[in-house]
């Protein structure tokens, strides 16, 4: 009998982890593993629930590197990758190379997905972030975040 509740108990677990797991995006999913855990140039930021609730969002998951431009390259790389088969995007680039992108991704269930991408070291500054964002919220609303966060 212990033995079932337990065979039960990890089936759900299991369910539930490759559940949360398929919501990030495959290159995000990448930088996200925990690579950057340890680099003193990187800081990882999640937030879920309640915070959230009044930009009609569910999850905020960003990478941000400071310091070295090289670090860039794999944010660029994932942006450019996930992307690819967006339902919309906007992008700016500068000297070949891409220096904001917002994306808005297939939906996950009645959630929209969203990246978002600033590489400031291509303008003299020293900072590269990439964002995943989840939720009900638009592309109005998102261009709306953007805007009030970069006044």
């Amino acid at each position: 009998m212990k033995a079932k509740i337990f065979l039960i108990l990890l089936i759900a677990i299991l369910t539930i982890s490759l559940n949360a797991a398929a919501t990030t995006p495959a290159s995000l999913a990448q930088l996200f593993d925990g690579t950057y855990q340890k680099n003193n140039h990187a800081t990882e930021t999640i937030i879920t629930g309640a915070p959230l609730k009044p930009y009609s969002l569910s999850t905020f998951h960003s990478l941000a590197v400071t310091d070295d431009p090289l670090l860039a390259l794999p944010l660029e790389k994932a942006a450019v990758a996930d992307g690819a088969h967006a339902l919309w995007k906007e992008t700016v680039n500068k000297g070949g190379r891409m220096e904001s992108g917002v994306y808005e991704l297939k939906p996950q269930g009645k959630n929209r997905c969203y990246v978002l991408y600033l590489n400031s070291f291509l303008s003299g500054g020293n900072e590269a972030i990439i964002i995943y964002l989840e939720g009900k919220a638009t592309p109005q609303q998102i261009k709306k975040l953007i805007k009030t966060i970069s006044e």
